[in-house]
């Protein structure tokens, strides 16, 4: 079956790396800067759940900021499905 559209944005096309998209079992996530801004969407397929995160810096503090939100939201969603 030929994959279309958005399918082939994050389609694995090498080493986990899609289109800009990277995939890692069922989640695929994208991010980037302008050097002033960095945001990353990651979407959990078997979890159903995605997240968007922006910040107005783009240095290493501002990635590991988005990665420790990303996380304890992650914690906090499976939390709740757990209750």
């Amino acid at each position: 079956r030929k994959t279309s559209g958005v399918g082939l944005l994050y389609q694995e096309r090498y080493n986990g790396y899609a289109l800009g998209w990277g995939r890692f079992d069922n989640m695929i996530w994208h991010n980037g800067s302008n050097d002033y801004w960095f945001a990353e969407l990651v979407i959990d397929k078997k979890k159903n759940l995605a997240l968007f995160a922006v910040v107005n810096a783009a240095d290493q503090n501002a990635q590991d900021a988005i990665s420790a939100a990303q996380s304890m939201l992650i914690e906090r969603h499976d939390a709740f499905l757990n209750n």
